[in-house]
C-alpha cells in the first residue's frame, strides 16, 4: 500500500500525524473517500465526488471560488487533480508516480504548493509547487525529514509549513522558490499551519500540550494560544476568509467530524454531526458561506 493511503488510514483513525510512518499492506484496509460541501450553517450537505473505486482527499477551494484542486488515491500514490465546484471537467494536474497530497494555492490562483512522497519512501516528505495549468513543477525542500502542510501569505511572498527536520515538528517559513527556510523567530512546536486572511495570526496544530489542539499565534510566533485545550484530538485548522471563525476536525463526539469556532476559540459547534462518516480537512470557499471536506464510511 501507498503512503499516501497509509496517511488516509491514519487520518481516519485519528491518530496524529508522526503515526503516519507506519508502513501498511492491503488495499483493502482502506474505505472510498468522497467530497462533500456543506453551508457554513451545516445545512444542505451535498457531495460533489463519490466513487466506489476512487478515493478523493484533502481540497483546496481555488482564490476565484470556481475550482477545485484535491488527491486522487490509487494503488501506487496519490496524484492531485483539478476540478469545478460542482466536480465537473475533472482534470489530472501531476503525473510524477508519487503520493501528493494536501494542496494550497497561492493567492493569485496560479501555482500550487503540495506534499509529495516517493511511493516506496517512508521516511521523508518534501514540499513541491506546480503551475495550475500542469506546467513548471519544481521541488522546494530537500532533506530527509517529514513536511506537512503549506499555506501561502497574503501577497504571496512566504509559505508557511510544519517541518519535522529538527527532530520535532516547527513551523517555518521559506520564500515561494524555496530559499530562506527558516524557523519563526519565536520557535512554534507544531504542523499544518495556516495565516490568517490578514496575514497577522498563524493557526495550527500542536501536540505541545499532550494531545493534537488547534493553536493560533503572531504571525512571529509570539503569543501562542491553545484554542481548544481539552482531551481529544482536534486537526487541521481553517480559517474562513472574512478572519471571523476557524474550522477544524475533532473526534469529541465520538467520530471525526467538522467542526467551526470563533477565532479567539469561542462557541465550537458540530457541523455535520455524523458518526457513520470519518471526515477531515474543511475548506472554506472564498465567500465564507460553504465549507469542502472528504469523508470515507465508517468503519468501527
Amino acid at each position: 500500500m501507498s503512503n499516501f493511503q497509509c496517511l488516509l488510514k491514519y487520518v481516519f483513525a485519528r491518530l496524529a500525524v508522526t503515526l503516519l510512518f507506519v508502513s501498511c499492506s492491503s488495499n483493502a484496509d482502506l474505505p472510498s473517500t468522497s467530497l462533500y460541501v456543506i453551508e457554513a450553517d451545516g445545512n444542505n450537505r451535498a457531495i460533489i465526488l463519490s466513487d466506489p473505486e476512487q478515493r478523493y482527499w484533502g481540497p483546496a477551494w481555488s482564490p476565484d471560488g470556481t475550482k477545485l484542486v484535491f488527491s486522487i488515491s490509487t494503488r501506487s500514490g496519490g496524484e492531485l487533480y483539478i476540478a469545478n465546484v460542482d466536480g465537473s471537467e475533472l482534470t489530472q494536474l501531476t503525473n510524477n508516480g508519487r503520493s501528493n497530497y494536501l494542496p494550497a494555492w497561492s493567492p493569485s490562483g496560479q501555482v500550487i504548493s503540495f506534499i509529495s512522497q516517493e511511493s516506496t519512501d517512508t521516511s521523508t516528505s518534501e514540499i513541491y509547487a506546480i503551475h495550475a495549468d500542469g506546467s513548471n513543477e519544481v521541488r522546494l525542500t530537500d532533506n530527509d525529514a517529514w513536511e506537512y502542510g503549506t499555506s501561502w501569505s497574503k501577497d504571496g511572498t512566504k509559505i508557511i509549513f510544519g517541518s519535522q527536520r529538527n527532530g520535532d515538528w516547527q513551523i517555518y517559513t521559506m520564500d515561494p522558490d524555496g530559499n530562506h527556510q527558516l524557523p519563526l523567530p519565536n520557535p512554534a512546536h507544531g504542523n499544518a499551519p495556516v495565516w490568517s486572511p490578514d496575514g497577522l495570526r498563524i493557526a495550527f496544530t500542536s501536540d505541545q500540550d499532550g494531545d493534537d489542539d488547534i493553536w493560533v499565534m503572531n504571525a512571529d510566533g509570539s503569543d501562542q494560544q491553545n484554542l481548544t485545550d481539552n482531551d481529544v484530538w482536534d486537526d487541521q485548522p481553517q480559517w474562513s476568509p472574512d478572519g471571523t471563525q476557524i474550522a477544524f476536525t475533532s473526534d469529541r463526539d465520538g467520530t471525526a467530524n467538522i467542526f467551526v469556532m470563533n477565532s479567539d476559540g469561542s462557541n465550537p459547534r458540530n457541523l455535520t454531526h455524523d458518526v457513520s462518516l470519518e471526515e477531515g480537512i474543511p475548506v472554506w470557499s472564498p465567500d465564507s458561506n460553504r465549507l469542502i471536506f472528504h469523508a470515507a464510511i465508517q468503519t468501527k
